[in-house]
């Protein structure tokens, strides 16, 4: 009787020992790694503060630049919509309002734009009207009486933005692009993929919204929003320009596609004069 007793108390002591925490670990195999405490998790609050790297393994297809331009052409109407658009007129308000400059100020605008790539912007200031052109490759500005020549007309932020086409010549006007990372936009409440340009990335960087595509933000001030369609085309009815205590913001009220527009209306004035109206 007491040999059995014996047997028994080894048997028991051999489960213990040998098979129970075998048994342990085959259980565990097939657990999630981050449920059983294999893998630490950290908490982020979702706002980096400058562009992470794109995690190539996390993705079948990582965004490349051409990717992000394409989606972008589709998001907005596609290229058979944009090209289509022959001409462009809007109408709108362009507030200037910065605090220290004085009280709030609005001044009509008028744009037009005509295929090929034909320019006009009409801005109806107190003091007079202050105009930008772009007729056979020459680009032109009138300001307080005085007739320029500037070279930046040409590829401003302003002259991409009253191009109908203008998501089609991204890099005609934004220079070469590569792929940063990507961001957290606090005030679109939106990630984006950043696409960093060959020229000045304050002021031409692009954030693209990785769930939309659509443009929301050029460089670190110019922010677009109030898409509408119209004519099938996707466009950005606010375009806000941050400034140091303070904005410049452009309203646009309404835009019509495809309307005769006389080609006289984008000569470079001969003098400083007002502009005849549509």
């Amino acid at each position: 009787m007491a040999r059995l007793i014996v047997c028994i108390a080894v048997i028991v002591c051999v489960f213990l020992v040998v098979v129970l925490p075998d048994l342990a670990g085959a259980s565990s195999e097939g657990r999630d790694p981050i449920a059983a405490g294999a893998i630490e998790v950290s908490a982020t609050d979702g706002s980096p503060a400058d562009a992470s790297p794109i995690d190539a393994s996390q993705n079948d297809a990582p965004p490349t630049v051409e990717s992000i331009l394409a989606r972008y052409v589709e998001a907005v109407g596609g290229r058979e919509t944009l090209e289509g658009i022959e001409s462009r007129v809007a109408s709108g308000r362009f507030i200037d309002d910065r605090p220290y400059a004085g009280p709030v100020v609005t001044s009509p605008f008028e744009a037009l734009w005509k295929a090929p790539d034909r320019r006009l912007y009409v801005e109806q200031r107190g003091s007079g009207d202050y105009l930008e052109g772009f007729e056979g490759g020459c680009a032109w500005r009138c300001e307080d009486g005085e007739l320029t020549f500037p070279d930046d007309v040409a590829r401003s932020k302003r002259s991409w933005l009253l191009d109908p086409r203008g998501p089609l010549r991204m890099r005609e006007h934004f220079g070469e692009m590569s792929l940063a990372g990507r961001q957290w936009l606090a005030e679109h409440d939106a990630e984006v993929y950043v696409v960093e340009t060959d020229r000045d990335a304050a002021h031409y960087s692009l954030h693209f919204d990785a769930v939309t595509g659509l443009l929301l933000r050029i460089g670190y001030y110019w922010d677009l929003t109030d898409y509408r369609s119209v004519d099938g085309v996707r466009v950005p009815h606010r375009v806000t320009l941050s400034r140091k205590g303070g904005s410049n913001t452009f309203v646009f009220e309404e835009i019509e596609h495809n309307v005769p527009i006389d080609d006289a209306r984008f000569a470079v004035p001969a003098k400083p004069a007002k502009i005849m109206r549509l």
